[in-house]
């Protein structure tokens, strides 16, 4: 698969991105806390899909463009973030499939405190199987 655009929307509150890869290497280049890391690791919940990674960090939208290696089929990974809910949605072109999840965000520090760390299975909630 290979990565033709990437875009996120307030980001920890005020960062936009607007990635275009190139077909061999795109660098991120940039000074301490521009965001490097942060746009990283939301690329890194897009493709996993991480629900840990994404409920992590403040956005409003964030999207992802991929093209097939074989066949030059688009895919596109979008999260949105409303209030207390991720919408994680993969949609691919060929066919117009689209497929949704709708998950509540649960804060870990408060469930770390009311609970028990054992009774909230946190590593079942990392990854979500679309």
């Amino acid at each position: 698969m290979k990565l033709k655009k990437f875009i996120a929307k307030d980001v920890r509150g005020f960062l936009n991105f607007d990635i275009n890869f190139r077909d061999k290497v795109t660098f991120l280049i940039g000074i301490n806390g521009s965001g490097k890391t942060t746009a990283l690791k939301l690329l890194s919940g897009l493709l996993t899909p991480s629900y840990l990674e994404l409920s992590q960090i403040e956005f409003s939208n964030i999207e992802l463009e991929c093209e097939t290696k074989n066949d030059n089929n688009t895919i596109k990974i979008e999260c949105i973030r409303v209030d207390n809910n991720i919408k994680l949605s993969y949609i691919d072109s060929t066919d117009n499939k689209t497929i949704s999840n709708d998950i509540p965000i649960i804060s870990q520090t408060i469930n770390k405190r009311r609970f028990d760390r054992e009774a909230i299975d946190f590593e079942g909630l990392n990854h979500i199987l679309v």
